[in-house]
């Protein structure tokens, strides 16, 4: 993969605290998007990287927020070098991590669990499904980046000896970053797929977590509430910056509000979520649908 001298000449700013977007720092349209850099799934990495998009302070062999998610992975993950050091050039030094544990702090721990990982997982595969985002290279672009895990065991994990068997689940990351570094992220494992898949019992996989814990978890309140309202704006945007068409903002929280906190009618009438109109998101891209189908799979997926 390309790469520059860019890391000897840097200066680096510590970037711990997270600002929350308003409306202006949406994408206005979708010529950054991973379907456009990916040409629908055609590549994983492509020739053409896309539009050139302004990135500040980012190794200019990145040409936008999209390629800069994608190829930082796989320059970590997936090449034969397995450059997981580089994590020590794209993730700040003072980063914070939440993850499954807790809260990691700094690059180096994160630079060790991976190892530890590919050292597991040989043959590891992360292969991205989708890269969202919003923001711009003054006030931080936050992504979020959906991939599929495929590997096989057969290196010691920190659940045990090798099993010989392989994964295949899904990740979800959720990212803030400014001038090359990603300096705050939330991550997400499909943990319990991964140890079934693996052959473990889940009840007593718990049982020894939580009589031997690693460090960090289980998460402390006050680990959560940092985690709730790192981003938060004061006021929800819907509230504090009105629109007449259709609001995502609006429209996610009301979904997640009355399934999780609520009377749970939204389960009981999905006309209420299906007939909504897809018009104001009716561009040229299968993200026009996927953005409400994606939300209404969630009634789905909720327990009795």
């Amino acid at each position: 993969m390309a790469s520059s001298n860019f890391n000897q000449n840097r200066v680096r700013i510590s970037n711990s605290r997270v600002r929350p977007l308003n409306r202006e720092h949406m994408p206005e349209d979708f010529e950054v998007s991973f379907q456009r850099y990916t040409d629908n799934r055609a590549h994983r990495i492509p020739d053409d990287i896309g539009k050139v998009q302004s990135l500040k302070g980012f190794d200019p062999v990145y040409q936008n927020i999209v390629d800069y998610i994608i190829r930082i992975t796989y320059r970590i993950w997936e090449t034969d070098q397995r450059e997981v050091e580089y994590i020590g050039e794209c993730y700040a030094p003072d980063s914070l991590v939440f993850d499954d544990y807790g809260l990691q702090v700094g690059n180096k721990k994160i630079i060790s669990d991976t190892q530890h990982t590919t050292k597991a997982f040989p043959n590891i595969i992360l292969d991205a499904e989708e890269v969202i985002w919003a923001g711009d290279d003054e006030i931080g672009f936050h992504t979020s980046h959906l991939t599929r895990i495929q590997a096989t065991n057969t290196g010691a994990s920190m659940y045990g000896h090798a099993t010989g068997k392989e994964v295949n689940f899904m990740v979800i990351a959720n990212c803030v970053a400014l001038r090359n570094d990603i300096f705050f992220e939330h991550v997400l494992y499909n943990t319990s797929a991964m140890l079934k898949q693996l052959g473990f019992d889940l009840w007593e996989e718990a049982e020894r977590l939580a009589t031997n814990p690693p460090s960090g978890w289980p998460r402390t309140q006050k680990i959560w509430d940092q985690l709730r309202n790192s981003a938060s704006p004061k006021s929800p945007l819907h509230e504090k910056d009105t629109v007449q068409e259709f609001d995502p903002d609006a429209f996610t929280r009301s979904v997640h509000e009355n399934i999780w906190n609520g009377d749970k009618t939204s389960i009981k009438d999905s006309s209420k979520i299906y007939t909504i109109s897809l018009t104001p998101w009716s561009i040229d891209t299968t993200r026009s649908k996927q953005g409400i189908f994606a939300l209404t799979g969630i009634p789905i997926i909720v327990p009795p």
